[in-house]
């Protein structure tokens, strides 16, 4: 328990913030527990750590995109949207195709220049997935409301965007 609750030093009590937090009423009965000896762990957190971990591979792996991309990822509609493909010059079938893609500004693009990053089914399921739990699970919302709308990742670059439903930086504003 106190690996939970204290930094790797040991010196301060850690503070989680968003999903990997323990929820008030949880946090009283594991305190309650530790009292008597009996260690809790977060299973809840443990499995959208997972989950988050599972989009990042896939996202990184079949696009080759990078953190600072990643960062960038917004559920709206100017962000991960359905583009028609032109078919290849010397294809036998000339019919367009649909490809689902993120709309980001690459590293070191200086021109404000969004392009496209394309994503496959698997990837696009795992989204749904993970926004299903932030908007169900995490802040249970109804089916007609957004996830919040939350300031761009702190660091480098925070003042090329503007406050957005932006994946990552939604799961620690709570």
């Amino acid at each position: 328990m106190e690996l939970l609750e204290r930094d790797l030093l040991g010196s301060r009590p850690l503070q989680l913030r968003g999903i990997l937090a323990w929820p008030a009423e949880d946090a009283l009965f594991s305190r309650l527990a530790a009292r008597h000896g009996v260690t809790l762990i977060p299973v809840e957190a443990l499995y959208v750590g997972a989950m988050f971990g599972v989009l990042a591979v896939d996202i990184f792996t079949t696009t080759a995109m990078r953190m600072n991309e990643a960062l960038q990822i917004r559920i709206e509609p100017d962000c991960f949207l359905e583009v028609a493909i032109p078919a290849p010059p010397k294809a036998a079938d000339q019919h367009k195709r649909t490809a689902w893609v993120f709309r980001l500004i690459p590293k070191g693009e200086r021109e404000e220049q969004p392009q496209n990053y394309r994503v496959d089914d698997q990837v696009r399921h795992q989204i749904a997935k993970t926004t299903w739990y932030l908007a169900v699970d995490h802040y249970h919302l109804k089916d007609s409301e957004l996830l919040p709308k939350v300031p761009y990742a702190r660091g480098v670059r925070e003042h090329r965007f503007d406050d957005g439903r932006y994946l990552s930086s939604t799961a620690v504003a709570r």
